[in-house]
């Protein structure tokens, strides 16, 4: 199952001031809330959408 994580970050302190606006399963809904985010805040913040596999366990880092 994918979820999709949105997070808004401070245009003017980039990651240095950054939040989870919220855990989503569908990619509508997760859109929806950066509207609604982004309008709230006024345009200080630009949210991003990174997706995930739920109970998936990253690839482990190897050295060849």
């Amino acid at each position: 199952m994918k979820i999709y994580v949105v997070t808004a970050h401070n245009v003017y302190q980039g990651n240095q001031h950054s939040y989870v606006v919220g855990v989503y399963d569908n990619f509508e809904d997760a859109k929806k809330s950066i509207d609604i985010e982004e309008m709230n805040r006024g345009g200080k913040y630009e949210c991003r959408i990174k997706d995930f596999t739920l109970n998936t366990i990253p690839e482990e880092l190897t050295s060849d």
